[in-house]
């Protein structure tokens, strides 16, 4: 049996909506805890026993070594992300549902507004259900429904005749109408040849097909009192009740019916249908309701604390959104499997709760609060403060493994693959609607439109509350440009000699761009750059860039800018900035020469005497691509100060080093992202008597925080051995310790090597631990530091051995270097021996 971990889920948030009984109350919301509790008689212990063994048999064997899926560029038919003008809303939105060139929008609002309009202005009332024209986003103005309370799922009949809506609501246009109801879909009038009992509490989900009305929610029975457990159909011409009784033991969220109309497609929080067991998911005979027990996805979502969210068929496949705070469920994200069978095409692994999603020309577009994509490889780490990313993208089909969960949810490595994220992200601002601080709770498109519902005040930071449109080119102007995190734009400009200057930025990001263009321009001359580079970027992954630019003459002041643009034209010029060539350099020490000759591509000598920046130094006089350009920056608390000291004695005779304090802001990250690499050397030189250990350096995939994945890091035990570790990408760990202690108050070159031969430890020079079994670790992106970061095994994780008092190490540390190969033992000795001739 594989063994699935369950374990609470972090932050905790829960889909809405709740059974408001009130029309007009604006804070109605959705959540599964708003219901009654129904009783539920299976022991949870086997419950999770059959869960688990059904989970056994849909898994896939583990590969040997995961190949991440990619973050990807737009495909030419992808949406952009501009926010084109669309009508608003005062409330939140649930559902919405196309036909032609009109959108059906369902929820809990009471007013429309024109897009542009700020909140509480030119209104026109609509009572939870409008419709606008696709094509303009303008308020459609013969389309009225008058409802008592919020429509919670809408379908269109399989004519378009009809707009099918189920909710909280008992009245339409003054008649009675219990929570199931049809109007008309040119003027929205009341279809009173559609008249169903109705049920006797909420319905969250709607289904059709030629000649029935599916209804799914949290209800005991019909407006008749006849007995219908969260499931129920009536037929489409004039309401009549059907014998359809599948009967599900909790609430139903999410209804779907397959292409051939045979099936219907149950997803919810219930775990039993019928008797019969099915966790959050059920495939039941859309004549019958008879549940398919051959179908077993595993996705696995259910009871109060987990749940599916929607459902959508599409060909052949069914595309499902899920949500879990607790130990209820396995999977945060999106899912698509077969109709006919239970093996996933793909999962998508990041966190938090799913609500909606929708395919459109092979791209998979959903709604969110997703803060946590560690396990896709070129994801976005868990931040600290959170950032969410409401809307997303994907390909439809998988492009990679899934790795190794580092946060304790449930893991899905070699269990199902993933697709790839798609650079398109673009932002919503949560609202406050339903008081869960939510964005987006619908997606639902056709060729050449995507649109989004919730209760988001501003998309892209501009007002346009709770509906959007998204559209291909050329229907959008794709006037999404490139932007900079600070929102400065300007290069940081160190001369390297008297006749040279190194010329760095991090790299900006574009909504609907993965690549960027950059070009450096001297004095003004925008028509001949000194230097042009493309380079991929998210929001999340922003590399440093830069180059040296030579011969310049000594004492001469030069100009430079940047400028950006992406593939749509948009431009964007930063701010100009200047340098003064000294007339003289002082000589690099024979170390520092050594370092660069072998190839650093990082290099910190530490001899910055104040201040929290250090430069990095790899660059020299040469114009090599992509070296030399990733400065570091000390962290600092609450009231600005770091817990580095500078200007200390160093190891090389004449310089300087830094001293590392018992202090949780005693480190110094990298200013640019990379992906963990898997042939490197890393290397500094330390000096301590500590008997409490602590981090050297290493790999993390956060810059000020403590990391959620860190590995590639070298730390010192309470004995005063070197360890060097490697997370592989099975979780487990993999540590080569030196034998002799280093905490004797002396300087002491540290190099640690991970190549196709496997791992290395030098200390001054001789090789003092090896192992051959490991040749790759995690693959995340993320940064290099020095100092204190996490040491201790995350939730979930497997434990490093050897581990410290302190994460913090106390001593001084110098000469921070990374190369992108292998150091050969002579190369390290050779470094060594340089250690005490030379000034700087």
């Amino acid at each position: 049996m594989i063994d699935v971990q369950w374990v609470p889920a972090a932050p905790p948030s829960r889909p809405s909506p709740s059974a408001s009984q009130q029309g007009a109350t604006m804070g109605s919301t959705r959540s599964p805890r708003a219901r009654p509790t129904l009783v539920l008689t299976t022991v949870v212990t086997t419950i999770l026993a059959a869960v688990l063994a059904a989970v056994a048999l849909c898994l896939a064997p583990l590969p040997a070594v995961a190949a991440p899926a990619p973050v990807v560029p737009t495909p030419a038919d992808t949406v952009t992300a501009d926010a084109l003008p669309t009508v608003q809303v005062d409330g939140v939105v649930w559902s919405q549902v196309i036909v032609g060139n009109t959108v059906y929008v369902g929820g809990s609002f009471l007013n429309a507004r024109p897009a542009g309009a700020p909140p509480g202005t030119n209104l026109t009332r609509r009572t939870h259900l409008l419709a606008y024209d696709l094509t303009t986003g303008r308020l459609v103005p013969g389309f009225v429904t008058t409802l008592n309370a919020q429509v919670l799922s809408l379908a269109a009949s399989t004519d378009g005749r009809r707009i099918y809506l189920v909710g909280d609501f008992t009245t339409v246009n003054g008649q009675a109408r219990r929570r199931v109801a049809a109007v008309d879909a040119v003027t929205g009038a009341l279809v009173t040849a559609f008249k169903p009992v109705g049920v006797n509490s909420q319905a969250r989900a709607v289904a059709v097909t030629a000649d029935t009305v599916y209804v799914g929610g949290g209800f005991a029975g019909l407006g008749n009192g006849l007995l219908r457990s969260n499931l129920a159909a009536f037929r489409a011409s004039d309401g009549a009740t059907r014998a359809w009784n599948p009967g599900a033991d909790y609430t139903v969220w999410a209804l779907a019916v397959s292409q051939d109309q045979q099936w219907v497609i149950a997803g919810g929080s219930f775990q039993n249908v019928g008797g019969q067991a099915a966790y959050g998911l059920a495939k039941i005979g859309a004549g019958n309701g008879t549940l398919d027990l051959t179908w077993r996805p595993a996705v696995r979502n259910a009871g109060v604390d987990a749940g599916i969210s929607s459902l959508r068929v599409q060909g052949a496949f069914v595309y499902g959104t899920t949500w879990h705070f607790g130990p209820g469920g396995n999977l945060e994200g999106t899912f698509k499997v077969p109709v006919t069978t239970s093996t996933l095409e793909w999962v998508t692994d990041c966190h938090g709760d799913n609500y909606s999603a929708y395919m459109a020309h092979g791209i998979v577009y959903t709604t969110s609060h997703t803060h946590y994509c560690g396990t896709q490889g070129g994801g976005m780490p868990q931040d600290s403060p959170t950032r969410f990313q409401r809307a997303m993208a994907w390909t439809d089909t998988a492009q990679g493994d899934i790795l190794t969960d580092a946060l304790g949810y449930a893991d899905w490595r070699g269990k199902a693959r993933t697709p790839s994220i798609v650079s398109w992200t673009p932002s919503m601002t949560s609202g406050t609607v339903t008081g869960q601080f939510q964005a987006g709770w619908s997606v639902v498109g056709n060729d050449d439109y995507i649109l989004y519902g919730g209760e988001f005040p501003k998309v892209n930071g501009v007002g346009q509350q709770g509906l959007v449109r998204f559209a291909r080119k050329p229907i959008a102007p794709a006037k999404q440009g490139p932007l900079f995190a600070t929102g400065v734009f300007t290069p940081r400009l160190v001369p390297t000699s008297s006749s040279a200057v190194r010329v760095s930025w991090a790299a900006g990001y574009d909504r609907d761009d993965l690549f960027l263009t950059y070009r450096v321009v001297r004095g003004g001359a925008y028509g001949s750059p000194r230097y042009t580079t493309t380079a991929p970027s998210n929001w999340w992954n922003l590399p440093a860039l830069g180059f040296v630019d030579t011969g310049l003459t000594p004492g001469a002041t030069y100009t430079y800018q940047l400028v950006a643009n992406d593939d749509d034209g948009n431009t964007v010029y930063g701010a100009t900035t200047t340098v003064t060539i000294p007339l003289a350099v002082p000589p690099s020490t024979p170390y520092a020469q050594a370092v660069r000759a072998a190839g650093a591509r990082l290099y910190w000598p530490m001899d910055e005497p104040a201040g929290l920046q250090v430069t990095d130094r790899a660059a020299g006089t040469t114009t090599s691509t992509g070296v030399g350009v990733t400065d570091g920056l000390a962290d600092t608390d609450s009231t600005g100060a770091s817990g580095i000291g500078w200007g200390r004695p160093g190891a090389i005779d004449g310089s300087a080093a830094v001293q590392l304090t018992d202090s949780a802001y005693s480190r110094i990250h990298a200013l640019g992202t990379e992906t963990a690499p898997d042939t490197f050397s890393v290397q500094a030189w330390v000096l301590t008597s500590t008997t409490r250990g602590g981090r050297i350096l290493g790999f993390g995939d956060l810059q000020y925080a403590n990391s959620h994945h860190a590995d590639r890091q070298l730390w010192m035990d309470n004995a005063g051995r070197i360890n060097f570790g490697v997370r592989a990408q099975d979780g487990t760990t993999r540590v080569v310790t030196s034998t002799g202690p280093y905490n004797d108050t002396r300087w002491h070159q540290l190099t640690a090597t991970m190549s196709p031969a496997g791992m290395r430890l030098y200390a001054d020079g001789v090789l003092v631990g090896q192992r051959a079994d490991t040749t790759s670790g995690e693959a995340y992106l993320g940064y290099w530091r020095v100092g204190s970061d996490l040491l201790t095994a995350a939730r979930g994780s497997i434990a490093w051995p050897n581990l410290p008092t302190s994460r913090n190490f106390v001593g001084g540390v110098d000469e921070f270097a990374v190369y992108p190969s292998a150091l050969t033992q002579a190369q390290v000795q050779a470094q060594y021996a340089l250690r005490g001739t030379g000034t700087r």
